[in-house]
């Protein structure tokens, strides 16, 4: 599951989304038997991973680009409880948390916030959330309200100043408690579905994200840079999240690759996007990619490099009509 509840099947099986638990168990489109698509020229035909496997693995991570998604058979992993039991772990630094990703990656749901205003030997702290099912207690879904944010916040409310606060504050609250608590599986898989409206605390303009995928080998080095970069910018980023991915998978451009996942929101302002523009150059020197379905600026010379298997993928859609039908 991504981040939101609020998403169709269709579109995590095309975005290929991923969760917390990609280094184990891999994306959306993993837990997919089969599909009954319908093409460009209007035929419907089931597709699967041993059945017009070509194009069952263009359509996952597609983007929408291949066909339309009429139905989709899944598997499901039966649970006893729909509990989370949750572990906070702080780390002082990148390399810490990068440790503490490696010595947890037996569990199911580990994620980390990272600080991406902090400098020095502060640069990368985080706070690592180790997630497992409880094996016994309520199997319920939790009807909770969420909270609306009231009015249309100013556009400069949350600035540098505010975001450096916000995270110094966030970090010194977080305990590291060897002893896990109890948690709804909505609070621990979707933390901002309980605040209708979390969007316009970012003000007019509105927000981007930006999620890139770093491999192992030279993650490290490139999550080092990347988050020097943004602490030398005069932007904001309050809310930012590193994941630990697994191997790729057989879907010429799906996102996901063995190694790291980072993803920061900023104020959809010109200054952000010339920061993406440098941040792309970081991450294509490190070999890694930006997130499709996280994207609106990413240029033609920056997607082919990042997802060389492009060709490939358009090959896919031209055999099955999709040129001129779907874009």
């Amino acid at each position: 599951m991504p981040g939101t509840s609020f998403i169709i099947v269709g579109g995590a099986i095309a975005s290929d989304v991923h969760g917390k638990n990609h280094h184990r168990d891999g994306t959306f489109s993993a837990h997919v038997s089969s599909m009954q698509i319908l093409l460009g020229n209007g035929e419907c035909v089931d597709a699967s991973p041993s059945e017009k496997a070509e194009l069952f693995h263009a359509t996952c991570g597609g983007m929408g680009l291949t066909d339309v998604i009429v139905s989709a058979v899944l598997r499901l992993k039966a649970i006893t409880a729909s509990d989370i039991l949750e572990t906070r772990i702080k780390a002082p630094s990148l390399d810490a948390v990068l440790e503490a990703f490696d010595a947890n990656a037996a569990s199911s749901y580990p994620v980390a916030w990272i600080d991406c205003m902090a400098r020095g030997t502060r640069l990368g702290r985080s706070v690592l959330i180790r997630g497992r099912a409880c094996s016994e207690g309520p199997l319920a879904v939790q009807q909770v309200k969420a909270l609306e944010v009231p009015v249309e916040r100013p556009s400069g409310l949350l600035n540098r100043t505010v975001a450096r606060v916000f995270n110094a504050a966030y970090y010194g609250r977080a305990c590291s408690d060897a002893h896990p608590s109890r948690k709804s599986f909505e609070s621990n898989f979707s933390p901002l579905d309980a605040i209708a409206g979390w969007a316009s605390l970012h003000g007019r303009p509105r927000f981007l994200q930006y999620q890139c995928a770093l491999p192992k080998k030279s993650g490290q080095a490139g999550l080092r840079d990347i988050l020097t970069r943004i602490g030398q910018s005069q932007l904001g980023a309050s809310l930012a999240v590193l994941k630990l991915f697994g191997d790729a998978n057989a879907n010429p451009v799906s996102f996901p690759m063995r190694g790291y996942s980072l993803a920061v929101d900023f104020k959809a302002e010109a200054a952000a996007f010339a920061l993406l523009d440098v941040l792309d150059g970081i991450v294509a020197a490190h070999g890694g990619r930006s997130h499709l379905a996280e994207d609106a600026r990413m240029s033609e010379a920056t997607f082919k490099a990042a997802y060389p298997r492009w060709q490939e993928f358009e090959e896919v859609r031209a055999r099955g009509h999709a040129h001129g039908r779907f874009m």
